[in-house]
């Protein structure tokens, strides 16, 4: 009865490590970085591989949508800010996994002034 209930507990934990691996190797990872005054999204699932046509919607600090697009067949979205402010980037991917990133104002007033 012990060994059985035992066998039983690992199967258990077994399936649930297993599920968690799944839904691990769907997460959707963000990068932004700032170049040039131009902001660069990439977007990629925990295995590396590229989100590709992910809707990416831009918030200002005041939760306002400024800008939206799609990234290209490696993830990449780039952009001129539409406003000199935080900046909030939503990526969501076909299937509805999403992720976000913020750029602080005072990257993009740095990088402007670089100019």
């Amino acid at each position: 009865m012990f060994q059985k209930t035992v066998i039983n507990l690992l199967l258990f934990i077994s399936t649930l490590l297993l599920f968690a691996s799944v839904c691990q190797a769907h997460n959707v990872k963000v990068l932004a970085y700032v170049d040039n005054s131009k902001v660069y999204t990439e977007t990629y699932f925990f295995n590396g591989k590229a989100v590709s046509n992910g809707l990416v919607h831009v918030f200002d600090s005041h939760k306002n949508k400024v800008l939206e697009g799609r990234t290209d067949e490696n993830g990449v979205f780039a952009f001129n800010p539409p406003v000199l402010d935080d900046l909030t980037i939503v990526v969501r991917e076909m299937t509805g996994h999403r992720n976000t990133c913020q750029i602080k104002r005072d990257q993009l007033v740095f990088k402007v002034s670089q100019r």
